[in-house]
């Protein structure tokens, strides 16, 4: 089976209307297709205005509908989607027993024609109460899920449309589900405790370790195969085409090896082509390749996807920390963040003993995002004084915390350091994006971290102005942070 993805303007896997992603119903009744036939997918959420992107618009000119691509065979529209779905993964169907196939089946066609009335005193109200009643009465009997213990390709449909439901309602009729529907309640709640869950991970990740890759990130697959082939195909150029690239005096982007800043520095094996991408008077297009001839399209494209995702990262960071703005991280940064790119390229190595891909370090800026290489293992972390690799798992992006962050966070997140090793026989490529505030913005703890039992552990001062420190020195640990920011609170 091939992989589905989905683009359109809704959140994926929830069948909820959200402020972040949009609360288009034609996407995500795709989404629970999808779900009530037990199918993995990915999903890409398209922002509105003149943003889109052009692929999209010729799939789809009227830019509204959703998009199905399975393979090289792309479906717009709802309709459209459910047929060719019912047609080539009927199968896929979950089974559930005959006696319960119609139960809950009249809740979501009620809301639906409700919403549609636009009156809030439809007859339609008093229907669809009567149906939630049946479906609470049927959960404590047979319950907790429709078939009893266990979930069904039916929940799969049914809980989402629910939680669909319970927002649009409260939204457009000022109606509340009755919380005395206990069954009802706890049924749409599933998910949200699985939400929780995860928080959880990602507050433990950050904490303990500084490390973690996610998945369902909502970067499409074919645009990930893009962003490693065009890289591939640029550092596989003769050199003399690569040099085009090459940087004149002292320019830290363009084409290049590792950047050597000190004569004792060890040496690392690699190639690297370093991009600003953002904001626009830091990027020099004139060292941007134009071999291959879909590099700039390609970078631009990924670029879009990868400052979304770091965005809402940042939100989940805020509200991890219960911090009372969940766009604290985001103001902080700024409205002029920046985003730069470093291709990695690790040829063989003879002796991989002796030479390393890139030496230990931490990052100096806010968070890192990277694509691992899927085939060749190269990236080690260091945890209680052993170094760890990090299994690549396809499609998956390794996020990282950077020095900035771990400042603002006032250490409850830690930025880490880690390595890259070569490989003997076999090449690997990485690409790593480092979105950072901008260069003016001023890094300090969040007040809300610091109190008598939280003293603040680094001084404040200007992105710039570490930036310049951290570029002066080679790559060593986490010494510059320490060095350069850290408050001995043993003299305060």
């Amino acid at each position: 089976m091939s992989d589905l993805e989905v683009f359109g303007k809704a959140a994926p896997g929830t069948g909820s209307p959200s402020k972040e992603r949009g609360d288009c119903p034609f996407t995500q009744r795709v989404f629970l297709e999808l779900e009530e036939l037990g199918l993995p997918y990915t999903a890409t959420y398209i922002q509105e205005g003149p943003n889109k992107p052009h692929w999209f618009m010729v799939k789809n000119p009227s830019g509204l509908m959703p998009v199905l691509r399975d393979g090289e065979t792309w479906i717009q529209d709802s309709d459209k989607i459910a047929e060719y779905l019912d047609k080539h993964y009927a199968g896929n169907t979950l089974k559930i027993p005959v006696e319960f196939r119609d139960v809950g089946d009249k809740i979501f066609p009620i809301f639906t024609k409700w919403l549609q009335s636009k009156d809030p005193g439809s007859p339609c109200r008093d229907e669809f109460v009567e149906e939630l009643v049946g479906f609470d009465r049927h959960l404590q009997n047979h319950g907790p899920y429709i078939a009893g213990e266990r979930p069904t390709d039916s929940d799969f449909a049914l809980a989402p449309k629910l939680r669909h439901a319970r927002v649009a309602l409260a939204h457009f009729m000022d109606f509340r589900f009755p919380q005395e529907l206990g069954a009802v309640q706890s049924y749409m709640n599933g998910q949200e405790d699985q939400r929780k869950q995860e928080m959880e991970r990602l507050s433990d990740a950050c904490q303990e370790w500084g490390f973690f890759q996610i998945v369902n990130h909502g970067i499409p697959h074919f645009l990930i195969d893009e962003i490693k082939a065009v890289a591939k195909d640029f550092f596989n150029l003769p050199l003399e085409e690569k040099q085009k690239s090459a940087p004149q005096g002292g320019d830290p982007q363009g084409y290049g090896q590792m950047f050597v800043t000190a004569e004792d520095q060890t040496l690392d094996w690699g190639d690297l082509l370093a991009l600003s991408l953002k904001p626009n008077q830091i990027k020099n297009l004139a060292l941007w390749p134009t071999v291959p001839t879909n590099f700039r399209d390609t970078v631009a494209r990924y670029e879009s996807e990868v400052e979304r995702v770091a965005q809402e990262l940042l939100s989940l960071f805020a509200e991890n920390l219960h911090l009372e703005d969940a766009d604290y991280f985001k103001n902080v940064f700024g409205s002029e963040p920046m985003n730069l790119m470093r291709m990695n390229f690790y040829p063989p190595c003879p002796r991989p003993d002796l030479v390393l891909g890139l030496s230990p370090h931490s990052d100096g800026g806010g968070i890192t995002l990277l694509l691992q290489d899927d085939e060749t293992e190269g990236l080690h972390v260091r945890k209680n004084n052993q170094w760890i690799p990090v299994k690549p798992i396809p499609y998956a992006l390794v996020i990282n915390i950077g020095d900035l962050v771990e400042v603002m966070t006032n250490g409850n997140y830690k930025s880490i350091e880690h390595r890259a090793v070569t490989n003997q026989e076999r090449a690997r490529l990485s690409i790593a994006n480092f979105y950072n505030p901008g260069v003016d913005a001023e890094v300090a703890p969040s007040p809300k971290l610091v109190d008598e039992h939280h003293p603040c552990l680094y001084k404040k001062f200007i992105h710039i102005d570490y930036i310049r420190y951290h570029l002066a020195k080679q790559l060593k640990g986490k010494r510059n942070l320490a060095d350069f920011a850290k408050i001995d609170i043993s003299k305060t």
